[in-house]
């Protein structure tokens, strides 16, 4: 597919998105199938960080069947320093482990469940609501050690969540600030 054909099908997905009351499930799994398709190997998911307790409530990688990150729930954000996800929304900004086997600043439990998986290179992005309250992360992985990441997939999947989890249904249902369906 071309880069300009990809780029079209981002900007219907973002109209598509913000026009539709898409469950929350089916448009993390959309957003991260269009956003696998700019880089090639990448594997795309996000985190839901729960506000009322300033955790993350949970991990989603939609083209990682049966991953461990299903079954992670309530990781602090706070020190000590878990992983990728938690120094980008602590510092406010895009956070990336070029070897996730030899970068020895993040949890080391954090470390296998991304070896376990065979992904070497972790990028996470922050994502905060419009009044500044984080929502969550947009993440890419890939499997090769030193991987550079695609910086338009990046800004387009920061939009694209960022849009999905302000939406009035997502934004304000349920006890943590968004559903967990």
């Amino acid at each position: 597919m071309e880069r300009a054909e990809l780029v079209a099908r981002a900007v219907v997905f973002l109209i598509r998105v913000t026009d539709e009351d898409m469950p929350l499930d089916e448009a993390l799994s959309a957003l991260s199938g269009l956003a696998e398709q700019f880089q090639s190997g990448a594997i795309v998911g996000g985190t839901l960080i729960d506000s009322s307790s300033a955790t993350f409530d949970r991990v989603v990688y939609p083209s990682l069947v049966a991953s461990p990150f299903s079954t992670l729930r309530h990781v602090p954000i706070s020190s000590p320093m878990f992983g990728t996800c938690a120094k980008a929304v602590r510092e406010g900004k895009i956070i990336s482990c070029s070897d996730t086997a030899t970068e020895a600043s993040f949890d080391l439990r954090w470390r296998s469940l991304y070896l376990g998986v065979g992904i070497h290179s972790v990028q996470s992005a922050p994502i905060f609501s419009f009044d500044g309250r984080p929502l969550g992360t947009f993440v890419v992985a890939l499997r090769q050690p030193h991987a550079s990441f695609d910086m338009d997939m990046t800004g387009f999947g920061m939009c694209a969540m960022r849009t999905i989890l302000q939406r009035p249904s997502y934004y304000r249902s349920g006890p943590h600030g968004h559903v967990t369906n």
